[in-house]
């Protein structure tokens, strides 16, 4: 049987560090939401079996938008920290995905996803056992310090932006956000 590929979408920021009314992931970016642009590539991508988009209790917005029924779309109560958000999207596949399936974990707030990043993504996967991330090279120069010291400058060729999606086998990412939750480990 081939593995299948999910996506799971926190969603259930509050956008408090924008200070703005209205959670970042549903708000206006040209004829849509920023929610909308994030989430479109991954149900037009054919190798995308379903996403579950992971909501706050108190969302306000989701159930507004046409993407909210689309027939890919299964939408779940989040928690307090993305990580416990992702936990909830990933025990809502329980009963679709297989444990040879694949999961593409993606923020609802970055909408500048495109379809080809999401083949490379998945190819690259594919061809091992292990998962992987998008990243982006760091081209600003970048200090450590011992604050208020700069101790040292690193070397840019070797730090990488970590983007979304990342994309991981099912059961062993849920594995580590249970063992994480357990643990009362701090994930980003």
């Amino acid at each position: 049987m081939t593995a299948k590929f999910w996506a799971v979408i926190p969603a259930a920021g509050s956008g408090s560090r924008m200070a703005s009314s209205i959670p970042k992931q549903y708000l206006p970016l040209l004829d849509k939401t920023v929610i909308e642009f994030s989430l479109q590539v991954l149900l037009n991508h054919p190798a995308i079996e379903g996403c579950v988009v992971v909501i706050s209790e108190h969302d306000q917005h989701w159930d507004s938008l046409q993407l909210a029924s689309h027939p890919k779309v299964t939408k779940v109560i989040g928690g307090q920290e993305r990580a416990d958000s992702v936990l909830a999207g990933l025990l809502a596949l329980q009963e679709r995905a297989t444990t040879d399936d694949w999961v593409l974990v993606h923020d609802a707030a970055r909408p500048c996803l495109r379809h080809e990043d999401v083949d490379l993504l998945i190819n690259t996967v594919s061809e091992s056992s292990c998962g992987g991330i998008l990243a982006q090279p760091v081209v600003e120069t970048v200090k450590q310090t011992d604050f208020p010291e700069i101790v040292s400058t690193l070397d840019r060729r070797e730090i990488y932006l970590a983007q979304t999606p990342q994309c991981f086998n099912f059961a062993e990412l849920t594995k580590g956000y249970l063992l994480a939750k357990q643990d009362c480990a701090v994930l980003t």
